[in-house]
């Protein structure tokens, strides 16, 4: 199985012509920088539950396709999936 782990990266050059929000471009890409560590973890460790989060990580590819320039919500999709990566 492959799994894609480059997606949210993607989500940072779509969202990076935000303007000054409660989340910046910098907090977001070090919370993908962050998210990334820990799904190569937990691809290693646990395929299963990598599985389970991969909706999760196509709907942070979608936000990033559809254009949307929101980074607070990118930041708390970012943060809840970093949650459930460590739960």
């Amino acid at each position: 199985m492959t799994f894609k782990l480059v997606g949210p990266f993607i989500l940072v050059a779509a969202l990076g012509a935000c303007g000054d929000r409660g989340c910046t471009e910098a907090e977001l890409q070090t919370k993908l920088t962050g998210l990334m560590t820990k799904l190569q973890s937990v691809a290693m460790s646990d395929p299963q539950k990598l599985v389970t989060l991969q909706p999760k990580v196509f709907e942070l590819q979608q936000q990033a396709a559809s254009g949307s320039r929101d980074l607070d919500a990118a930041c708390k999709a970012v943060d809840e999936l970093t949650a459930e990566l460590e739960g």
